[in-house]
């Protein structure tokens, strides 16, 4: 019977859809067919009505209710309140739109990238309605209990602290495969590199760049006001989507005599050629941006996280001595300065992100459907 592969995801942040990508691109070198399903926005009317709730609901939480978000998340890791999902209507809706597709498109397997999609392909998995292999792919460096389900037949997972992680929640080492989070990273030469610097007027002192994720998340006013106290760096800030926060910093800038190393980007397809341009990185520790940082080797000085799934991003990244988390007494300012000064540090780091680095995790995952 020949292969066909459903890759499934939900639009909360830009991790599960770019995975999804990078994993179909690899399917498609391989010539197995596949197709990637948005479970809410491309599965009927209500499902366009749900993901402007879901999907749109996780990003406004995220930037402007940041504590009530992590609360809520943690409260759904309990055991108590893990079988409330599976009542959850939105999950109910996936159940049946997602049956329906796998039935008329013939789907052999399915990849899940979202715990939501996983527990209702699982649910129809449970109930008897499909036989088909299931692979959870978990895009952050945690596990939240909605990722666990009897019915995944392999889970795909970011380090093999994940698997320790999902071990003691009861799952078999047998179907855990540290493979990594996929990316599809490119890599420039120095010539390139020295080209898109000239370019877009980036010297060479010490350079920082700042993230908030692909929607800016996180207090980036605050850190720009920190890096201002640093002398001699320069600044680039990626504002994502975010027009407002673009518009506010531009202005700002304009009140200080620093314009000249301060570089405002919004939404840009040029990110690793800002990480290749940059010695260190300021940013939130989204599951797929602490990936990107790994495969360039970017120390992370981590000033903000959602509460929840990044929390255990940020644990990762310091734990594994990747990067620095910014408190009270450790300013952003104060962490970069001591970077900067101290060269030695960011080779710790470096050599850490090395020994850390998960290389062809898409083809890894790919090959599991061969």
């Amino acid at each position: 019977m020949e292969k066909k592969v459903m890759i499934l995801t939900v639009s909360t942040g830009g991790g599960h859809n770019k995975a999804s990508k990078v994993i179909q691109n690899e399917l498609n070198v391989m010539g197995i067919d596949n197709e990637i399903v948005d479970a809410l926005k491309d599965v009927g009317t209500v499902g366009k009505v749900l993901d402007v709730f879901v999907s749109g609901g996780y990003e406004k939480s995220a930037q402007y209710i940041p504590k009530v978000y992590g609360k809520v998340y943690d409260v759904a890791d309990k055991k108590i309140m893990r079988k409330t999902f599976d009542y959850n209507f939105i999950i109910t809706y996936m159940e049946m739109t997602i049956r329906k597709k796998i039935k008329n498109d013939k789907i052999t397997h399915i990849i899940s990238t979202h715990p939501f999609t996983g527990i209702a392909v699982s649910r129809l998995k449970e109930k008897e309605k499909i036989d088909i292999p299931i692979y959870s792919l978990i895009t952050d460096y945690t596990v939240h209990l909605a990722h666990v389900t009897k019915e995944i037949d392999k889970y795909i997972v970011a380090h093999e602290d994940t698997v320790t992680m999902l071990e003691n929640a009861g799952i078999s080492s047998e179907k855990i495969f540290p493979f990594g989070i996929p990316t599809d990273m490119k890599d420039y030469s120095e010539k390139e590199i020295e080209e898109f610097k000239r370019k877009n007027e980036i010297d060479d002192r010490f350079t920082v760049l700042v993230v908030g994720g692909s929607f800016g998340a996180g207090d980036i006013k605050s850190v720009y006001k920190q890096l201002l106290k640093v002398d001699d760096i320069n600044i680039i800030i990626i504002c994502g989507r975010n027009e407002s926060l673009k518009e506010k910093l531009e202005h700002k800038i304009k009140d200080t005599n620093k314009s000249d190393r301060v570089k405002i980007v919004g939404f840009t397809n040029e990110i690793e050629k800002y990480y290749q341009s940059s010695d260190i990185i300021v940013t939130k520790p989204g599951g797929l941006t602490v990936t990107e940082c790994i495969q360039k080797g970017l120390p992370m000085v981590i000033p903000f996280f959602i509460p929840g799934q990044e929390e255990g991003n940020k644990d990762f990244v310091v734990n594994n001595q990747m990067g620095l988390y910014s408190s009270k007494y450790y300013s952003v300012s104060l962490l970069v300065n001591t970077l900067m000064k101290d060269k030695s540090r960011i080779q710790v780091m470096k050599e850490a992100m090395r020994k850390n680095r998960k290389e062809n995790s898409a083809k890894k995952i790919a090959s599991l459907i061969l």
